[in-house]
């Protein structure tokens, strides 16, 4: 059960880097780990990006270097997963395999962006990389929705979350991991980019619209 919490509550939290049994009683280490991020938004709006089909021609770059129209009035903070990265710069990415954090500090994107990730690999990874809320279990692409939530967007795009099916698949996860995050931060509104229909479970939210390609260059001046 996803439960609906904000940044503006949160400073930090212990994690448990160790357990032993000693006596028949269990012993945990714990560290604290501290939230040094401070995120402000113009207008709280903010696009997160999966790897789908509707990216695959998509000139990136100008997502990355959208200037949101007017005085920025338009433009929004951009989350990411997975290989993403490899794409373009998002203000925030989440990763949680070593693999892919030894990729990225091989080419030094850690260094200048913002990579979030497990309590595990933040400790075995010192300095590089920040701590997911509330260690938050979800899978990299529904955790960059809940993560824009969490920072307080109302308006959230979601471009790239369109290779999907309702199967029983592990992308019929994300589609009920996303569900009950639009669920649960009922007072935001959400954007499916995507040239193809959204999935039902989503439909049945209220707060849920849909914008082709065309139209969310077009409304969001990209």
């Amino acid at each position: 059960m996803i439960e609906k919490r904000y940044k503006n509550d949160y400073d930090g939290e212990f994690v448990i880097i160790k357990t032993t049994f000693k006596d028949g009683k269990k012993e945990q280490e714990r560290e604290w780990i501290d939230n040094p991020i401070e995120n402000t938004s113009l207008n709280n709006r903010a696009c997160c990006i999966d790897d789908g089909h509707s990216i695959q021609k998509f000139p990136m770059t100008r997502l990355e270097n959208h200037r949101g129209g007017l005085l920025s009035r338009d433009k929004m903070q951009l989350y990411s997963s997975q290989e993403i990265w490899k794409k373009m710069k998002a203000d925030f990415t989440i990763i949680t395999t070593q693999s892919q954090l030894d990729e990225i500090m091989k080419e030094n994107y850690q260094v200048d962006n913002i990579v979030y990730t497990s309590a595990r690999l933040c400790i075995e990874n010192p300095g590089d990389f920040y701590l997911i809320p509330h260690c938050v279990t979800l899978s990299p692409a529904a955790a960059t929705v809940w993560l824009a939530c969490f920072d307080g967007h109302k308006d959230i795009y979601l471009f790239g979350y369109d290779s999907h099916s309702e199967d029983g698949t592990p992308q019929d996860k994300l589609i009920f991991a996303i569900k009950n995050i639009m669920e649960t931060y009922g007072d935001v509104n959400f954007h499916h980019v995507s040239n193809t229909k959204s999935p039902d479970a989503w439909r049945r939210c209220v707060n849920l619209d849909r914008l082709d390609v065309n139209q969310f260059v077009s409304e969001c001046d990209i």
